[in-house]
């Protein structure tokens, strides 16, 4: 009992030198010579070491000349230093299967056909000690959660979080971040199959609800908006249903009935682009003709004539063809139902390639109720969530002529012009919001700066625009009121440059003037003057700024010599000119003639 079979220094039955070691320990442990032994102990004993016998006995077979025995004193140092293990219970000791290698750390796992029920066991086909960890997702039943070391995503979200091994069946919780499903347990009708036979109920219950009304003449005020307002919300959940466009001819009698005749074309047309193949698309039809014999204004009666019906086959394009139809009439009164309509479909389509044209029009339907500030909120909100559309420099443009001229917040506006410069550059409307913005900074704002750049930027991008020849002169005026005369002078010669005839000689002798009065400096004015007699020596301007250049040099410069020269010019080559006499008697007057 005390002697182990080794082969080649390498343990041949880790069992069985563990049972030994056990057995060993419990036989030199003092305390047991000394005390009784528990029977259940004793027979612990007992089933080791006959286990112990059996182990040995079949790894005889193994043992060859190079075995080694171990010495009892070796054994019984092992047996002083093990300390003494107590079993609950005797346990089966079962062989691993083939499928099942060894590990080192064996973890419990359940019971599979190669491996009978056991509390320790190594690990078996079905439970390989992964290497490769799977992920733990979120279930709804209770299942087994696999050992695993690596992390994994944890779906629905994407975070890695470890997935612990566990010994019983627990649900596998979702991580922190992980929400889970919403169950959609609602009442709504929208998500209701029965949708259709709710909506015939309903339809049913409005139409008995109308026929009792126009039966018993009843007329209170009250009841008709609650019907109405019925009517609409019936609309809105049942629309697509078959047969809800009987509710819109139920509302178009009720109109007829109340005597709105525009409400009930509203609803008419309406009917007419939502439902194109519906029975009711022609009684609409003869409805909308008899409105058009008298009951509303000759404006409306002649486009009512001319409508047409839905050229698209979307809900959201027939709804826009029908709003922009109703978009042509221009009585105020039909307004209020429009902005029903705009309002309601902006609810069902704000992503509809035409949402921006429907902001557009409730904000022109705005500005024609003189309600401003409502168009400027909705010309903004234009701008704001929709900065891909078309329109959104024409919708900032009439922002920025509502803040200034309406509002007459000039920061604003400003900013709304600056904003289709900087973002819109190629808008028709950049060449008027410089303009405009020019004026706002010199005139409201006090920033001579700003207006000259905004001035500038005109000239730059339109130099053979009149609009480029108008920022030049305004730059002109306000380096005037400045007292900056040299950017007057620039000012003035930049248009000479860039427009011939009257209006360069304007502006040549514009500057020579200011060389000449607020400068003095003659040598700059005869310059500028020499020019305007170059570039156009038949003209007015050209005598007139020979005869200045004489006067300049005799009474200014004091060069007589050049004065008569000068003079000299006007008589030869301009002598039918008024001013050739006057360059005659200076000119003789200069040089001793009498």
């Amino acid at each position: 009992m005390a002697l182990g079979m080794y082969k080649n220094g390498v343990e041949i039955n880790r069992y069985s030198t563990r049972y030994f070691e056990i057995i060993i320990a419990g036989c030199a442990n003092s305390k047991w010579k000394s005390q009784n032994i528990r029977g259940d102990e004793m027979r612990l004993l007992l089933h080791m070491a006959l286990s112990l016998i059996l182990l040995f006995a079949a790894s005889l077979s193994f043992a060859d000349e190079n075995s080694k025995v171990v010495d009892v004193e070796q054994v019984s140092v092992v047996a002083e230093q093990t300390p003494v293990v107590t079993e609950p219970d005797p346990v089966v000791a079962v062989a691993p299967c083939k499928e099942c290698p060894p590990c080192e750390e064996p973890k419990p796992c359940p019971p599979c056909k190669e491996c009978p029920a056991c509390q320790e066991c190594l690990p078996c086909k079905e439970c390989p000690p992964s290497e490769a960890p799977k992920p733990c997702p979120p279930c709804e039943e209770l299942k087994p959660c696999p050992p695993c070391e690596e992390l994994k995503p944890c779906p629905p979200c994407e975070e890695l979080k470890p997935c612990p091994p566990c010994e019983e069946l627990k649900p596998c919780p979702p991580c922190e971040k992980c929400i889970p499903p919403i169950v959609l347990e609602s009442t709504s009708i929208l998500l209701s199959e029965g949708k259709a036979e709710s909506s015939a109920k309903h339809l049913q219950y409005l139409k008995s609800t109308v026929e009792t009304i126009i039966a018993e003449k009843q007329d209170d005020e009250h009841l008709m908006a609650g019907i109405l307002s019925d009517i609409d919300d019936y609309l809105l959940v049942y629309r697509d249903v078959p047969g809800a466009e009987e509710a819109l001819a139920l509302k178009a009698v009720l109109y007829g009935r109340d005597k709105n005749f525009i409400g009930q074309m509203i609803c008419l047309s309406k009917l007419i682009y939502s439902y194109p193949k519906s029975s009711f698309r022609d009684k609409a039809a003869i409805g909308l003709r008899g409105l058009a014999m008298g009951k509303l204004k000759k404006e409306m009666a002649d486009k009512l004539v001319m409508i047409e019906g839905p050229k698209s086959g979307t809900w959201g394009d027939r709804y826009f063809e029908v709003i922009s139809y109703w978009n042509a009439f221009s009585v105020k009164e039909i307004n209020p139902f429009r902005l029903v309509e705009i309002d309601e479909f902006l609810m069902r389509y704000p992503n509809h390639d035409k949402a921006d044209d429907i902001i557009m029009m409730k904000a022109g339907i705005f500005i024609k109720d003189d309600k401003i500030e409502s168009a400027a909120y909705n010309l903004a909100r234009l701008a704001e969530l929709y900065p891909a559309s078309e329109l959104r420099a024409q919708a900032l443009f009439k922002l920025a002529n509502i803040y200034e001229n309406d509002l007459k917040v000039a920061e604003k506006a400003v900013k709304a012009y600056d904003a289709i410069c900087k973002e819109h550059p190629d808008s028709p409307e950049v060449l008027k919001s410089y303009q405009n913005a020019a004026l706002l900074y010199d005139k409201k704002l006090k920033d001579s700066d700003k207006a000259v750049a905004s001035l500038e930027m005109i000239v730059t991008k339109y130099p053979a625009d009149n609009a480029a020849k108008d920022a030049l002169k305004y730059m002109a005026d306000i380096y005037s009121a400045k007292d900056k005369y040299d950017d007057v002078i620039k000012s003035y010669q930049r248009l000479a440059d860039l427009f011939k005839g009257d209006d360069a000689v304007a502006a040549l002798v514009k500057a020579a003037d200011i060389a000449k009065k607020s400068k003095n400096d003659p040598v700059l004015q005869i310059e500028i003057q020499e020019r305007i007699r170059r570039e156009y020596p038949v003209t007015e301007a050209a005598v007139e700024a020979l005869f200045d250049i004489a006067d300049t040099y005799e009474k200014t410069i004091k060069d007589s010599a050049k004065a008569i020269e000068t003079f000299k010019i006007i008589i030869n080559e301009y002598p039918g000119h008024k001013l050739a006499n006057d360059a005659q008697k200076r000119k003789d007057k200069l040089t001793g003639v009498k």
